[in-house]
């Protein structure tokens, strides 16, 4: 590559990009179980009830993630790009199987010739390929999976592209590529009722992804690395969080679809990313641990987790009368246990083995 990142992180795990991790799968989690449960939020709720906007995080934050990992690797090489890929397949696939599996067993409702017949689509995760089949194909929240494995697969091309290009040509590229998201909604909401057309859409959760990778390649330009730089501080993170939450509960109370939200969470979610991976571990105080890294580790395995949890909350309710409250302590007990279990089982063990493999 003609370029490289600026950013010299030599392997050093950023606990800035952990924690966005973190919060991203927790408020995921609180706006599932806004309908499942029922359960409300206060003076947040309207802010929860629009919480899958930060599925936008997850993919600006994967495109990221990727640059400043192999931002000094043409992985468009075969030598390179074969051990990146199958590296990157074996932390997401194993667990995805395992979920797949599970669901079948306990909670899909499909009979077992069309389970036959979907299941090419399923094991290729090519789900969302197919958004008018949302209910029926991605078992709770494997859209996600579906959307960042193509995202995986085109990332050598994106980074030796932005690698070469003008700070102009990225700007550009990347304001096209922020207008498209936020006009996207308008379609299917002016000629659809199918939301999910643009929500577990390759195409525009891909785009979110390059503006991951295009954030990272800005510090090749000195000028924006030292802005960065001066203003990754922990207080101005406090501001900004503050201000986007009230942005997005204004939103809301002007019924606007947390599709239509990508407008002001895209710009926010790049600004955040690329503001907190400049700033040192230490300045997260007691956020620098061990959990925090744990945590991060688990969030994958804590999404796909979820989805198993809610009938079986509704199940207790029926026998035991819990508050909303309760429900929704028990639903995330429930969900942190099945995810570390799928982690130290599944994930880990696989991924520790192939390793030493490869």
């Amino acid at each position: 590559m003609k370029k490289t990142l600026l950013g010299n992180w030599g392997g050093v795990r950023l606990v800035g990009l952990d924690l966005i991790r973190i919060v991203s799968a927790l408020i995921v989690f609180l706006f599932h179980a806004y309908n499942p449960i029922g359960y409300r939020y206060g003076i947040l709720n309207i802010f929860i009830k629009n919480g899958a906007i930060f599925m936008v995080a997850f993919f600006i934050l994967s495109g990221f993630s990727m640059a400043i990992n192999y931002g000094k690797k043409d992985l468009t090489e075969w030598s390179e790009y074969r051990p990146y890929l199958i590296k990157r397949i074996i932390s997401i696939y194993p667990v995805y199987i395992a979920v797949y599996l599970l669901y079948i067993i306990f909670q899909n409702d499909l009979s077992f010739k069309n389970n036959i017949i979907i299941a090419p689509i399923e094991l290729s995760m090519t789900q969302s390929w197919f958004s008018t089949l949302f209910s029926y194909t991605h078992n709770g929240g494997t859209w996600f999976l579906s959307c960042i494995f193509v995202c995986y697969i085109i990332y050598p091309l994106g980074a030796k592209l932005f690698a070469q290009m003008s700070l102009k040509e990225r700007v550009l590229l990347m304001s096209g590529m922020y207008l498209l998201c936020s006009y996207a909604p308008v379609i299917p909401h002016r000629f659809s009722e199918n939301v999910q057309v643009i929500y577990s859409n390759v195409l525009f959760r891909t785009v979110e992804f390059v503006i991951g990778i295009a954030m990272a390649f800005f510090q090749n330009d000195l000028r924006i690395y030292i802005f960065f730089k001066k203003i990754s501080k922990f207080s101005y993170l406090v501001v900004e969080s503050i201000l986007f939450v009230a942005a997005i509960t204004i939103a809301g109370r002007l019924r606007l679809n947390y599709l239509y939200e990508s407008f002001v969470a895209i710009p926010f979610f790049a600004f955040v990313i690329l503001q907190v991976s400049l700033m040192e571990n230490k300045q997260f105080g007691i956020f620098n641990s061990s959990l925090t890294t744990y945590l991060s580790n688990i969030s994958y395995c804590f999404f796909l987790a979820q989805f198993f949890v809610w009938d079986m909350v509704k199940k207790v309710r029926e026998v035991i009368p819990l508050s909303n409250y309760i429900s929704l302590l028990v639903a995330f007990g429930v969900c942190a246990a099945i995810s570390v279990l799928l982690y130290e089982l599944v994930q880990k063990p696989i991924k520790s083995l192939m390793v030493q493999k490869l």
